[in-house]
């Protein structure tokens, strides 16, 4: 997506690779952006275009429009209980265009088809790509079969579930990958709020609670984090989110701002014994002492906050 910084004389040669500059870039797009995510679906829509295009031709809509069913796919797959994963069926992503099919559910979730669609007694089991390309730019009023960055940006932002329609689950994983795997904090507590939330319900998913258990089925691991700083950190982004003060990042300035977001780095000495291991203390009690988390999201959360020890 990033320019290489190796030379590109020879494409076929030149290795393309991110440094730090293009991590930060990345994660400046994905979770810091003020500009209505416009930097990122452009950043998107770019890894479908070859160089110096500006828009998109009929066949890189298909591709776009295939790797967002894809992804879907993918989701759908990994989003329930570990053991009822079964082995997927070898698909074809290659070949022309007219070849490529894709399930036809996962088009209506990610309204890719007309709403009339979702009415239909009979549904086919595939749909053809060139039947979504068709969709797609009747939508967006392409007159040329091309798709511009602006029809894009429209396209995308007029759903009614934003976060689960069209671009909405590929921008999560973008974010969560920008935020947790690089570690780089949201700008907004709303946003934290959301990513959190999401690799809470994954993980509920993935292992869900059992008769015996609440905490899921036996070898699911969790992440102890001390009560008082997760219930401080809940109140805080639950009271500013969509506020004046969202968007109010305040980690690594002086502490005479009084904003509500100021919350501290996260501390779990109190829940070990004070011989200087990292033994928990016998008397703690879950959800009055610590509480249980993901490990997704400790790794967010610690890289968002600093502080610690991890404790699973």
């Amino acid at each position: 997506g990033f320019e290489s910084k190796e030379d590109d004389e020879n494409s076929k040669t030149s290795k393309s690779y991110w440094d730090l500059a293009h991590v930060l870039q990345f994660g400046g797009m994905c979770v810091r952006s003020e500009d209505e995510d416009e930097a990122l679906l452009t950043w998107i829509m770019h890894l479908f275009c070859n160089r110096g295009q500006s828009s998109l031709d009929r066949r890189q809509v298909g591709e776009f429009l295939f790797c967002l069913c894809q992804h879907k796919e993918f989701r759908n797959k990994l989003d329930r209980p570990k053991w009822e994963v079964e082995e997927s069926e070898a698909e074809d992503e290659g070949g022309d265009e007219e070849e490529l099919m894709v399930n036809y559910q996962t088009a209506l979730d990610l309204r890719l088809l007309p709403d009339s669609s979702a009415q239909m007694a009979a549904q086919p089991p595939k749909i053809g790509i060139p039947t979504l390309v068709d969709h797609m730019l009747k939508m967006v009023k392409s007159n040329d079969g091309e798709l511009t960055k602006d029809q894009l940006l429209k396209w995308h932002r007029k759903t009614k579930l934003y976060g689960q329609q069209r671009l909405g689950p590929l921008i999560m994983e973008l974010r969560l990958i920008a935020s947790v795997l690089f570690g780089v904090p949201p700008k907004l507590a709303s946003m934290e709020k959301m990513l959190i939330s999401e690799i809470q319900e994954r993980h509920k998913k993935r292992y869900p609670q059992t008769d015996v258990s609440r905490r899921g089925p036996r070898g699911t691991v969790w992440y102890i984090i001390d009560d008082k700083w997760f219930r401080t950190w809940i109140e805080v982004v639950e009271k500013v989110s969509r506020t004046s003060h969202d968007g109010e990042d305040l980690r690594g300035k002086g502490h005479d701002n009084a904003s509500p977001r100021r919350i501290g780095k996260i501390s779990n000495k109190g829940l070990l014994r004070d011989n200087g291991s990292l033994a928990l203390r016998g008397d703690i009690k879950w959800r009055n002492d610590y509480e249980i988390l993901p490990p997704l999201a400790w790794s967010a959360l610690q890289a968002w906050y600093d502080g610690g020890p991890p404790i699973s």
